[in-house]
């Protein structure tokens, strides 16, 4: 299906799968998910690259960290896999 907005996208969305919606970028969609949101699947990056989009800011102390996989290292660039619930 196509959504012509945010809301649309979750109408459809809520249809396909109400169990779970998997919200992937870009900075405007994360950021109307963001208050809805009970999980975030987060990729930390050791590094601190330019760029033009960024995921929006979060109070982490609404959340809780439930699981954390690494550091790892990919080329000299550390990362971690890191899961948080609402609290």
């Amino acid at each position: 299906a196509i959504a012509h907005s945010f809301d649309a996208a979750l109408a459809e969305a809520e249809k396909a799968n109400p169990m779970e919606i998997v919200v992937i970028g870009g900075e405007a969609i994360f950021a109307a998910a963001l208050p809805l949101a009970a999980r975030i699947h987060l990729t930390e990056v050791a590094a601190s690259p330019e760029g033009d989009a960024f995921m929006p800011h979060f109070d982490k102390s609404e959340w809780r960290e439930t699981e954390r996989d690494g550091p790892h290292d990919a080329d000299g660039l550390a990362y971690s896999f890191v899961t948080l619930e609402r609290r």
